[in-house]
């Protein structure tokens, strides 16, 4: 398949106006899997781990060229969701279901280490986020009417439970579809997605993880498979996408804004995203104004912040991630590994 070429506005920090020069080339990559991947972490542009079902875990450190297995020994043929890597050798990945496990690496994935772990039967990771090379948190589904919370203040290492979060809501919980239904936002506060409910909710762990919040979205809602899946943040402003993941080709209520940093929410102004969205993350060094959705029907941009949005042709994905230099990776269904690059052209 050949790389598509998507205009985008070159809204880079020191640059005020749009630059039609600068495209993103998304570029589909060799794949050692055809297992699915749900989880990535994009480090720089050359270094970048992908996770996902049948114990899959894999690094690149050539820009995606080849893919080296790292799969822990205590997670092989689990579901593994969701992955965070600090630099081409540390690493936290997650493995959904009972036991529920948190595992760290200091070795490139040579070896691992359990973090922490839950046996319970009910137990059920969504997703984890880090701010910085230490600061982090970790989400799961309701066990006895309780989200399980945990935050750690040394790079994965170790985890401690939050204050409890508000009692969920009949229903509620949140997707493990693409690991981004949790962000950390500078000074460490946490914003969660979740669904499942009778409405779709945002709540905010605040003040080093004492204190809770909640916060209603108008993203569509009332059944087990909608609500929110996945959060991005820049400044004070957020986005929210989710949608319904049994009718994923219904654009309907699966976008939503904040621009108070996720303390109110309201539906976007302009045309949505072109079906049900798992993932959403700002494009680095374009100051906010651009930023990625993708989904099972499709990959979506937007150039104002959110507010509309562009189809883009070629496939959907589950999940995206982009590093600081604006080099993102998505991965999807069947192996699907692609590279989201930046250039001038």
């Amino acid at each position: 398949m050949r790389p598509l070429l998507l205009a985008l506005p070159s809204c880079l920090v020191a640059c005020a106006t749009p630059d039609p020069a600068l495209r993103l080339r998304l570029e589909p990559l060799p794949s050692p899997t055809s297992s699915s991947l749900r989880g990535v972490c994009a480090v720089t542009s050359e270094i970048a781990f992908v996770s996902g079902a049948d114990g899959t875990c894999l690094r690149t450190l050539d820009g995606g060229q080849s893919w080296q297995p790292c799969t822990p020994d205590a997670a092989h043929a689990r579901d593994l969701r969701d992955i965070h890597a600090f630099d081409a050798l540390h690493a936290v990945v997650m493995a959904v279901g009972s036991p529920a496990l948190l595992l760290h690496t200091a070795n490139g994935g040579a070896t691992w280490q359990t973090a922490w772990r839950d046996n319970r039967p009910e137990a059920f990771l969504d997703a984890i986020d880090f701010i910085d090379s230490q600061t982090g948190f970790a989400f799961g589904d309701p066990i006895d009417g309780h989200f399980v919370t945990l935050r750690t203040n040394d790079g994965g290492i170790t985890w401690q439970p939050t204050a409890p979060a508000p009692k969920p809501l009949p229903g509620e919980a949140a997707f493990a579809a693409s690991g981004t239904c949790v962000t950390v936002l500078p000074g460490g506060d946490a914003l969660i997605a979740t669904g499942g409910g009778e409405v779709a909710r945002v709540l905010r762990n605040t003040n080093r993880g004492t204190h809770w919040q909640t916060h209603t979205t108008p993203l569509r809602s009332g059944t087990p498979s909608r609500g929110a899946f996945s959060l991005a943040t820049h400044n004070r402003r957020a986005i929210a996408v989710g949608g319904d993941y049994q009718t994923p080709g219904d654009p309907f209520a699966n976008i939503a804004l904040s621009d108070n940093g996720g303390q109110t929410w309201r539906a976007a102004t302009g045309h949505p995203p072109n079906g049900y969205r798992s993932a959403v993350a700002f494009v680095p060094r374009t100051n906010g104004r651009v930023a990625v959705c993708t989904g099972e029907t499709g990959t979506d941009i937007s150039h104002d912040r959110g507010e509309s949005w562009q189809p883009l042709e070629g496939p959907g994905y589950h999940a995206l991630s982009f590093a600081p230099d604006g080099t993102g990776y998505a991965v999807g269904a069947n192996g699907r590994i692609a590279k989201l690059t930046p250039s001038k052209s």
